[in-house]
């Protein structure tokens, strides 16, 4: 009855919440309140979000506290993300759900929404093109040709309990890596955990990826140029 109301001002919002998985189980007031309804859109509101999300998802809110991302909203940064920018607002699917921006082939692209971007990558000094160099890795390449068991983004830097580098909590500190990456890959030899994965051919990131480019841009010029030559030459012998 009560999103009957909802639905007479809001069709299309009642339309994709109808889809998600909340529906049937919480009514539009239980996020949003009866009266005094709270547009989430207002300063302050993706904190507010948390706190409505954790009250049904108590594990996943306490570790999106302790995350760079809610570290960053108290700070005042409101690009941040929270819970509806990884999960949708309305239209909330299961994560085995292939529509849902949290199934393994599409999280990439959900994270790329900040770490793609280049405005919010210049403006607070977030490391760049993680998405495209993850796309270039081994990781990404086979995700992109189905294979949903591939690491992605949360696979290494977790779901909710996302923390920099330098965090000795983080999944991604040195002193963790091997744990991180033994999820997926047992018994192997973690001397490759010194390597990066984010590789970009740029000399002040990997100043040896960028040397083999380099070369093999020269060397591939070359040779395509004495290929044609060479045809040049047998032209001009053909004609004689």
């Amino acid at each position: 009855m009560v999103r009957a109301f909802c639905q007479a001002c809001h069709p299309d919002i009642v339309k994709n919440f109808e889809k998600s998985v909340h529906f049937g189980e919480l009514e539009c007031y239980e996020c949003h309140g009866k009266h005094r309804t709270v547009s989430f859109k207002i300063y302050g509101g993706k904190i507010l979000i948390e706190e409505k999300c954790s009250f049904c998802h108590e594990n996943e809110g306490k570790d999106y506290k302790e995350s760079i991302h809610f570290t960053s909203l108290r700070k005042g940064i409101r690009d941040a993300p929270t819970c509806i920018d990884c999960h949708s607002e309305h239209k909330i699917l299961s994560p085995l759900s292939p529509e849902s921006p949290v199934y393994p082939l599409q999280i990439p692209e959900t994270c790329a929404k900040c770490h793609e971007n280049t405005r919010i990558t210049s403006l607070y000094g977030v490391p760049p093109r993680r998405f495209s160099t993850y796309k270039e890795s081994y990781h990404g390449i086979f995700l992109y040709k189905g294979e949903v068991h591939a690491a992605n983004c949360v696979s290494c830097h977790e779901y909710h309990k996302i923390l920099p580098s330098d965090n000795p909590k983080s999944s991604i500190h040195p002193a963790n890596l091997v744990e991180t990456c033994s999820k997926c890959h047992k018994g192997r030899d973690w001397k490759l955990t010194g390597g990066k994965i984010h590789v970009e051919a740029k000399k002040e990131v990997s100043p040896g990826v960028y040397a083999v480019r380099i070369f093999y841009i020269f060397f591939i010029g070359f040779l395509a140029f004495m290929f044609l030559f060479h045809i040049i030459l047998d032209l001009r012998r053909r004609k004689k």
